[in-house]
């Protein structure tokens, strides 16, 4: 099984946020600014996918990760929580 983090966060010019919440398996990123881009790159077990968008709405944000997941299980989360090292064998 796939797991997918699904992260809505505001303003955010680079990638710090993913590695202050621990963040080393796949990852879909909602960046709610001022911007519309897409860009991926890899972590340390997956990959981030980031969707900058100017649409605004928590609701909105989740719902767009929700549709780019590509995963069997979606794990919602916020921008200032912190994963344990083993995050990811555990929730699976």
């Amino acid at each position: 099984m796939k797991l997918d983090i699904l992260m809505s966060c505001m303003h955010q010019t680079d990638d710090s946020l993913i590695t202050a919440s621990g963040l080393t398996g796949n990852v879909v990123m909602i960046n709610q600014c001022d911007r519309n881009e897409y860009r991926e790159y890899p972590t340390v077990r997956g990959m981030t996918r980031v969707f900058s968008t100017t649409q605004r709405g928590l609701t909105a944000s989740r719902n767009l990760a929700i549709k780019e997941s590509k995963a069997d299980i979606c794990m919602l989360c916020d921008d200032d929580e912190v994963f344990v090292p083993d995050y990811e064998s555990k929730i699976l």
